[in-house]
């Protein structure tokens, strides 16, 4: 099976694992209080680890219900785990975990990322960087997600990471990025890095600017390479949704020159559409795909304006162009549209 399956396969499988019930049907489950508590219960929390952990080797539903039993005290309705239960629970997971992110079996593997990354702690952070070495692309993607649940975890209001170890984290990340090809997981690092761009600014602001600057850099890169543009064109996809998201929220403050690092992205993209339509014999599938992205891109453009305190002087409907192989107009009606963009307010350098 092609990696790209392989991911498929797996990424299917764990969406159902994560909207089935919460398994708090076998045997001991551990007290709302001892989940909630200020302090952790280390001793009620070994109890229950090693209830669930001989599952994590099994046959497949062994596995899952493990996996969902271990899962549950994080994601537990109405009750919010706290950050010294994360800590103690992490803790104590780990040397179980550790040596099966490395095993032969893929599912055996990314479940136990799955669950090092919903810990939301350096003890699961420190797994999922274990993993996003692996040469298998299913469990890198499933390292990379982590990093997102991990990141999800700090929206709350016990969390178990600083806003220093995030940040190391992110820029472990980062380093990694810059050597992917597989297309699925670069897409998981886009969305990871969309996550900690959703940490409310109450939370930690620096997180949100730091993950805007890492996928706003990186997406300018990937736009950037002269190869075949598909495989990174779902990562850049998702950049752009990120980055308009991010922009078109009025009551989140964005410095200037994240405003100008996704106009930036924007106009890095428009140049590979370009390319891409002038190297010709382009399918109507293809071509549509383009025109969404070309869309993409002017309404990221559009917003940054906004921010800037500016205005774009039209509605350039660059995806319609594209769309209709008008191909001459694309070029020169993206040309004009980067033009605004360098001017003021916005003043974006760069070709």
């Amino acid at each position: 099976m092609k990696s790209s399956a392989r991911i498929g396969v797996l990424a299917a499988a764990l969406a159902v694992g994560v909207l089935l019930p919460a398994d708090r049907s076998a045997g001991q489950n551990l007290a709302d209080a001892v989940v909630s508590g200020a302090s952790a219960n280390d001793e009620a929390i070994r109890q229950y680890v090693d209830q669930h952990k001989a599952g994590l080797t099994g046959e497949r539903a062994m596995v899952e219900r493990s996996r969902r039993a271990l899962l549950e005290p994080l994601g537990r309705s109405g009750v919010e785990a706290s950050g010294a239960f994360r800590i103690a629970y992490a803790a104590q997971l780990k040397p179980i975990l550790t040596p099966l992110v490395g095993d032969k079996r893929d599912e055996i593997a990314v479940n136990a990322l799955r669950i090092a990354g919903e810990s939301g702690t350096k003890d699961g952070l420190d797994l999922l960087e274990a993993g996003l070495k692996d040469k298998r692309a299913a469990v890198r993607f499933m390292a990379v997600s982590g990093f997102g649940a991990a990141a999800r975890s700090m929206t709350r209001g016990n969390r178990a990471l600083t806003d220093f170890t995030f940040r190391e984290a992110l820029d472990r990340l980062n380093s990694t990025m810059a050597g992917e090809t597989e297309g699925h997981v670069l897409l998981g690092y886009a969305m990871a890095l969309d996550d900690a761009m959703r940490v409310p600014p109450s939370a930690s602001e620096t997180i949100r600017n730091l993950a805007a600057s890492q996928l706003s850099a990186a997406a300018s890169r990937l736009a950037r390479d002269r190869g075949d543009l598909a495989p990174r064109q779902a990562f850049l996809a998702h950049a752009l949704k990120a980055l308009f998201d991010q922009l078109s929220n009025q009551s989140v403050p964005v410095p200037t020159q994240g405003v100008q690092s996704a106009a930036g992205v924007a106009r890095d993209v428009l140049n590979a559409i370009d390319r891409a339509v002038s190297a010709g014999d382009l399918s109507d599938v293809r071509r549509g795909e383009l025109a969404l992205l070309a869309t993409q891109c002017e309404r990221v453009a559009q917003v940054a304006m906004q921010r800037a305190g500016g205005r774009m002087s039209k509605d350039f409907k660059l995806g319609d162009l594209v769309l209709g192989s008008k191909d001459a107009e694309f070029k020169s009606s993206a040309s004009a549209m980067v033009n605004e963009l360098a001017g003021a307010p916005l003043n974006l350098r760069g070709n």
